[in-house]
């Protein structure tokens, strides 16, 4: 199995909208899978000069799995504002109509992604597109600078359940025993893919949250049930469910 491993270093503040929080518009501290998947298909697109759902397709066709890892020194901090947005412009001196609502957003130094595929071919060209195209991280306002991508060769083993596993990336909730696990983590519901994707998966983020401040905390505990794990650089990177079925 290759890997794909690349350091995102945020420009500005970011928000990526939890799904069904209209009102309120809370982000992700983390880019979930579908946002990596959608960072990877806009550089190909950028890069290659293709269409967009042709890119797309192609990345989440290739890539089996993907996560974001928390660098053990840099928390994320999130905070709320009110965002105005001018809707309408009333003709003879009539004024504006604006459109005020909270909206999250939060930042940090840096987070590595990391894509996993058997599609050497596709990750060296996300790899290329990665390094020379823009990229933002979650909506269009929100740049992010791209350093250190490699292409390398990921090491897997297999685990049973009650093996214990340690990682700073995201891990699906049902793939572990919530009893075992060390210290407390934020929970979210995301989207796996971008085509189709309609239900949403619980994962267990490498993060505690204190006040406004999400602090980076490994994922330590037992397996509930068997799994993949893949090392990078030898490191624990991504945990996912093994040949006998899909977590439920």
């Amino acid at each position: 199995m290759r890997y794909l491993k690349a350091l995102i270093e945020p420009a500005s503040l970011y928000s990526m909208r939890l799904p069904y929080t209209h009102q309120s518009a809370l982000t992700y501290p983390l880019p979930p899978p579908s946002t990596i998947l959608g960072m990877l298909a806009a550089a190909v697109q950028r890069g290659e000069n293709r269409p967009p759902l042709e890119c797309l397709a192609e990345i989440e066709a290739g890539v089996m799995a993907c996560a974001a890892i928390m660098d053990q020194d840099a928390p994320v901090v999130a905070r709320s504002c009110v965002v105005s947005l001018i809707t309408r412009i009333r003709p003879a001196g009539g004024g504006k109509v604006t459109d005020a609502l909270p909206r999250q957003f939060a930042h940090t130094h840096r987070v590595t992604v990391v894509a996993l595929s058997e599609d050497e071919a596709l990750l060296t060209r996300a790899a290329q597109a990665l390094r020379r195209a823009p990229v933002t991280l979650g909506g269009s306002e929100s740049l992010a600078a791209i350093s250190q991508v490699e292409v390398g060769e990921a090491t897997a083993s297999d685990l049973a359940p009650g093996a214990e596993v340690c990682t700073r990336a995201y891990v699906l909730r049902d793939l572990l025993d919530v009893g075992s696990l060390h210290g407390h983590h934020s929970l979210f519901w995301v989207h796996e893919r971008c085509l189709g994707a309609e239900e949403l998966v619980a994962y267990l983020y490498p993060l505690t949250l204190d006040g406004h401040l999400y602090h980076p905390t490994p994922i330590t505990g037992q397996l509930a049930r068997s799994a993949s794990c893949y090392d990078v650089e030898g490191e624990a990177v991504l945990v996912i469910p093994g040949s006998d079925g899909e977590c439920t």
